[in-house]
């Protein structure tokens, strides 16, 4: 476990997330996320929820780590047999969509069990929410916001 936090807290890119960090809090999350990943029965609902494009206006919108980290955890939850709902911004939809279908492609067998849920920028909640509510398990959040002075969370654009 003290492998994969170290690994997870590195900052390769030079991007300076050193004061994002907290040993304490950042290992019991690492703890409580695993234990409670590896609970589930095998046929349950896990959300990923990720996006956040750093340019929107690009075809297609470039998005930074959250693609590879999406399917990083699907793999490993498909893999446990259970159902994965990728939840994302409407601007990522196209780029979601072609590695969901190479995904199929290259594990036919996981096909019925990796969802792409869409939805569009704004405050009104889409309707499914509150049917996947009822149906989700476990949501995981693939972006780490950072506590801004006033202890708000922001995006950085």
């Amino acid at each position: 476990m003290e492998a994969i936090l170290k690994a997870v807290q590195d900052d390769l890119g030079g991007r300076g997330i050193r004061h994002l960090l907290d040993a304490q809090r950042d290992a019991a999350s690492l703890w409580a996320a695993a234990t409670g990943l590896l609970k589930l029965p095998a046929d349950s609902h896990v959300a990923i929820l990720t996006g956040f494009p750093c340019v929107q206006h690009a075809t297609p919108p470039t998005e930074t780590d959250g693609i590879a980290g999406t399917f990083a955890l699907a793999h490993s939850l498909l893999a446990r047999g259970c159902n994965v709902h990728i939840l994302t911004d409407d601007v990522n939809a196209s780029v979601f969509q072609v590695c969901i279908d190479h995904w199929n492609v290259l594990h036919p067998t996981t096909r019925e069990r990796l969802f792409l849920h869409t939805y569009p920028r704004g405050p009104v909640v889409p309707q499914d929410v509150e049917y996947m509510a009822g149906l989700i398990q476990h949501w995981i959040a693939i972006e780490r916001p950072g506590a801004a002075a006033d202890g708000g969370f922001y995006l950085q654009h």
